[in-house]
């Protein structure tokens, strides 16, 4: 199994400075909640998995 490592203190101060483009956040964030709902079994689907 793969570890992250949380950055250092001096690090911290380079991430704070990349800059956060607040449209494309949003546009991603509803990107991933259309694929959450389009990856959803409905439970008829589940069933005929199940058999």
């Amino acid at each position: 199994m793969e570890s992250l490592e949380w950055p250092v203190a001096e690090e911290q101060g380079e991430l704070a400075a990349i800059p956060v483009n607040i449209a494309e956040e949003e546009m991603d964030l509803a990107a991933f909640e259309l694929w959450k709902e389009a990856s959803r079994i409905s439970p008829g689907v589940e069933e005929e998995a199940v058999k």
